[in-house]
């Protein structure tokens, strides 16, 4: 099926639909099986939509729901011509064309005329926070934008992808609207619209809520809002105070959109935001519950254990507390009756204010909020003081992160009371060395002579005797712990947690940082394909491997795609962990033994069922240069020092965690005038055996020697500090 008119035809190769499906321009969206390009025919400009049939599961996921999935083009080329009929002003439709009839395989295209001149309202009302515009043109824009979706609605068409990005607005040369009485809105991107039989209140609320939620950013407010819903329902307003249940679900539903995407509340206080609505990962939000002892304002998440657990900071009667809401009667109860102890034996704690039930089976805590109070980031001798002070009195911190204590005013106070422990008085030698072995355990093996002294101190504050056998122990006790603690957190890395999202399913396995796990990084979830277009910024273009530089948001990022090089290497892949899984759980590891490497964001592998096929893997862009080109030009001593000691120093890191990189060429090295960044470390091992670790760490200096010359003054100073045994 074709249809073109002839003025374009002409302007063809034969066979036409071959033609248009093979015409590359202006990538503007790529997805797995549909992309849209600008095109130039005949000096004249138009928008092409190519679809080239649907996956398996999207097939069997819209089957599942008792739904036809969308194929190809003709959703948008019969939603084209539905609007023309309403009056609703759309892209001009210009030609379509359809080619076979099984729809994994079928091949499609839309053929549109580009609306020149016109802008977003999402980008055309992005400054409106900071510059709000006339408001004639936005009462106006409100009225035109409600009277659209009216018309949709009332003849049961739903767009459903109705956000404001999907509103062109005519504007002049100087993106000024061209009429501000009357201005002109374009409805596009039909690809989803559907028409329904009778009034579907799911996909209405839907349409509704996307709208709301695209708008809470620009400056809107509830005068708006009423201003859009007086138009949209055709009804005095008195008539929708009486009838809230359809605002409130919009309302709701915009809400969780908002929160989904930017991890926070949205800031509008007219909202009737749910207070049952607790976020999913840290962040800013705003909302209030009602307790007996009055009303506390929340104003920011602090720490989250999804469905368990939340610390928020607030204001109740407009003092300033902290409050921690359990989902669980049995963490709640530990942590009232450990906030006791702590009390009771003179240990500094936050005061607890409250203690109340509140609805939806949630049970909150207040404590009073320690201003100016900062995390303990470092072992200090206070912190090993109040480590003894505990043992004396027989209570542990069985959670000893160094956040769970926190400097006030020169003093250090305990926080997380659920964790608290209570033993025997005065606690004994084995218990003890445990908990404090594994407060020491925090910190890095490399650290560990730095603190030999708070040892010793703790030693003399529990008037314990110094001894050899005692300190082996303890040291043991550290190192166990310290590979226990590494063992746990390479485990968490590959599950969905308060700091991870993570997702299996039949054709692809995804993990991926919460804090970029947002609607800005869906399509890197999705098809992270569409970011390896030609016009790409590709930091590296091998067999094995592609690099390509990209952003996400405001972020810089860089993803590395492992290529299947041959039959061979695809079967072993099939069976075998992926690259990007090493590189993701080995990012971690190093980044725990203190050793520089970019920040890991995600990994995504591409399946079928439990075999494995092509991976990503997504990091954090590190700003510097290459190693070897920047070695290149000339460098001064004092940074050859710092080049070198910066080396050295990765060697000795590696060794203490007896990991072995395998591949440590000077292009797998950014200096950055400061930092020394350590790349592709895919293939780096961990080994247990020392006499073995001892020949492969020879093979990493080895292959760090071959990156210059023997004549190389950077080779001259390696070898000095090797010779000193600092390597």
């Amino acid at each position: 099926m074709l249809e073109l008119p002839q003025n374009i035809l002409q302007h063809l190769s034969k066979p036409a639909f071959e033609h248009l499906m093979a015409v590359e321009g202006k990538v503007y969206r790529k997805q797995a099986k549909r992309q849209t390009e600008e095109v130039i025919i005949n000096e004249e400009h138009y928008f092409i939509k190519k679809h080239f049939g649907v996956t398996v599961k999207e097939y069997l996921k819209n089957m599942s729901h008792a739904r036809m999935p969308i194929v190809g083009a003709k959703t948008e080329w019969c939603a084209i011509q539905a609007l023309n009929k309403l009056g609703v002003a759309t892209t001009p439709l210009v030609g379509y064309g359809k080619l076979g009839l099984f729809p994994f395989t079928q091949r499609s295209f839309l053929l549109t005329k580009a609306l020149l001149d016109t802008q977003s309202l999402e980008d055309f009302c992005r400054s409106w926070q900071v510059s709000p515009p006339p408001f004639k043109l936005k009462k106006e824009l409100i009225a035109e934008i409600a009277r659209i979706a009216r018309r949709l609605h009332q003849n049961n068409y739903y767009h459903r992808d109705f956000y404001l990005c999907h509103f062109l607005l005519q504007c002049d040369h100087e993106g000024i609207p061209s009429n501000v009485e009357h201005p002109t809105l374009y409805l596009i991107d039909l690809h989803r619209m559907r028409h329904a039989k009778i009034l579907n209140k799911r996909w209405q609320v839907k349409d509704l809520a996307s709208l709301l939620f695209s708008a809470l950013d620009v400056g809107i407010t509830q005068r708006d809002v009423l201003r859009f819903l007086r138009i949209y329902t055709d009804q005095p307003l008195r008539n929708l105070k009486n009838d809230k249940s359809l605002w409130s679900l919009i309302e709701r539903k915009a809400v969780d959109l908002y929160k989904k995407a930017h991890g926070r509340m949205p800031k509008q206080k007219w909202l009737q935001i749910n207070p049952e609505v607790f976020p999913e990962k840290i962040g800013e939000m705003t909302s209030v519950m009602k307790l007996g002892v009055g009303d506390l304002k929340i104003s920011e998440c602090l720490r989250v254990l999804p469905q368990k657990r939340w610390v928020f900071r607030a204001k109740l009667n407009d003092e300033p507390v902290l409050a921690k809401v359990f989902s669980d009667k049995k963490a709640y109860g530990r942590e009232v009756r450990s906030s006791k102890l702590l009390v009771e034996h003179n240990i500094l704690t936050p005061d607890l204010l409250h203690k109340v039930k509140a609805k939806g089976g949630k049970y909150v805590i207040v404590y009073k909020y320690l201003q100016d109070s900062v995390p303990a980031d470092d072992l200090s001798e206070d912190l090993i003081k109040l480590f003894a002070k505990l043992h004396k009195e027989g209570l542990r911190q069985m959670d000893c992160h160094l956040d769970n204590f926190l400097l006030h005013e020169g003093k250090i106070y305990t926080v997380d009371c659920a964790s608290i422990r209570k033993d025997e008085k005065n606690l004994h030698t084995r218990k003890s060395l445990s908990n404090l072995a594994l407060l020491f355990a925090q910190k890095p093996a490399h650290l560990q002579q730095q603190y030999q002294a708070l040892w010793y101190l703790y030693l003399q504050e529990r008037n314990w005797p110094a001894s050899k056998n005692l300190d082996q122990a303890f040291e043991k006790l550290v190192c166990d712990f310290r590979e226990y603690r590494l063992r746990k957190w390479t485990q968490k890395i590959f599950r969905s947690c308060s700091a991870f999202k993570c997702k299996k399913r039949f054709d692809k396995y995804f993990c991926i940082d919460r804090n970029i796990a947002n609607l800005y990084s869906q399509t890197l979830c999705e098809y992270p394909e569409a970011y390896f277009h030609p016009r790409a910024d590709f930091l590296k273009k091998g067999r094995g491997v592609t690099v390509v530089r990209a952003s996400l948001d405001e972020d810089d990022i860089v993803i590395k795609r492992y290529n299947l090089k041959n039959w061979k290497k695809a079967a072993r892949r099939l069976v075998s962990p992926s690259k990007a899984t090493r590189s993701w759980r080995m990012a971690h590891i190093l980044r725990a033994v203190g050793i520089d490497v970019p920040k890991p964001l995600a990994f995504f592998e591409r399946r079928l069922g439990p075999f494995r096929r092509q991976s990503y893997f997504v990091t954090a862009y590190c700003p510097g240069k290459r190693l070897d080109r920047y070695l290149q030009d000339d460098v001064n001593e004092s940074e050859l020092d710092a080049i070198a000691i910066a080396l050295v120093t990765i060697l000795q890191r590696l060794n203490t965690a007896q990991c072995y990189h395998g591949d440590l060429k000077a292009s797998n090295f950014i200096w950055d005038g400061h930092t020394m960044w350590l790349l592709d470390f895919d293939g780096s091992v961990l080994h247990r055996s020392a006499a073995r670790y001892a020949i492969m760490h020879k093979k990493d200096w080895a292959r760090l020697y071959q990156n210059w010359d023997s004549v190389h003054p950077i080779t001259a100073k390696l070898k000095s500090m090797q010779e000193q045994g600092n390597g």
